[in-house]
């Protein structure tokens, strides 16, 4: 029932925003090198995509940590983490990167794979922040935790903020002021899912093991994220493809940008609430 609840919730806030940005802004200069810095973000998340797994190396090492209930959420985060990440340096790694672009639509399609490249990059970092306050948790530092975790909503706003105003507003041509309210209004949304509805309906969270469910989601969505972005770059197979994925590939990512900040957003409610 609560995978149900959940993928409801996701869909309404990426068909809210689909509704709300669907009218195109006035295309801004090129302002990135976007090969270039895709090849500078592949090194950066391959080497925190090492820093993931080493972590839940070391973590499982630690008898205090194992003897903590919040231990199976912990390797579940940094472990999932690091599935993401390596999906993330994939995603940076073949976004179209020619210096020339050979036509309108190759620039769009390498705007929009670069975009979902960096969803799955913010994906993977809230997993990982998250998984430091539960990390201070099992080790018996709560009041720690419990401070950590409001600078890690702090971090995760920021991303999300960082993303929609100057990705989707740039790159998808979103308009500036919705782009930047979509972070603040899925958080929104999944407060009032959790703390609202859940309180009604109990059906509508997981029984148990809270975190670890919620970074199962965090999952799913990325995956979906990059079989997006391998559909993008294989339109360019020819020039009916991609301009046929590029009328519907722009309300397509602003949706799945919506989902993925709720996704993030239920991730970080159910940490707290497992502090």
């Amino acid at each position: 029932m609560w995978v149900l609840g959940v993928g409801l919730l996701l869909l309404l806030t990426g068909a809210f925003y689909v509704l709300v940005c669907r009218k195109e802004a006035e295309a801004s200069l090129d302002i990135w090198d976007i090969g270039g810095t895709s090849r500078t973000y592949t090194t950066i998340v391959g080497t925190l995509a090492a820093f993931s797994v080493t972590s839940s190396i070391f973590i499982a090492n630690l008898t205090v940590a194992r003897q903590s209930v919040a231990f199976e959420s912990v390797m579940a985060l940094f472990l999932t983490a690091f599935l993401i990440f390596i999906s993330a340096a994939m995603q940076f790694a073949t976004t179209p990167n020619l210096p020339n672009p050979p036509n309108q639509n190759y620039s769009t399609i390498q705007a929009y794979s670069y975009l979902l490249a960096n969803t799955s990059f913010y994906l993977g970092l809230c997993l990982s922040w998250l998984g430091l306050p539960l990390l201070l948790a099992a080790v018996g530092l709560e009041y720690l935790a419990d401070v950590f975790v409001w600078l890690v909503l702090f971090a995760i706003l920021g991303g999300a903020i960082r993303i929609s105003s100057s990705g989707l507003s740039i790159l998808a041509r979103s308009e500036f002021l919705r782009s930047l309210s979509m972070p603040f209004v899925c958080f929104g949304a999944a407060a009032v899912y959790r703390l609202v509805f859940g309180d009604v309906w109990n059906d509508i969270l997981p029984e148990e093991h809270d975190p670890a469910m919620f970074a199962v989601v965090c999952f799913v969505i990325g995956a979906v994220g990059f079989s997006l972005q391998s559909t993008l770059v294989g339109a360019l197979r020819g020039t009916t493809y991609s301009a046929n994925t590029t009328k519907v590939g722009r309300l397509v990512l602003i949706g799945y940008s919506a989902s993925v900040f709720t996704g993030a957003s239920l991730l970080w409610l159910s940490v707290g609430a497992a502090l």
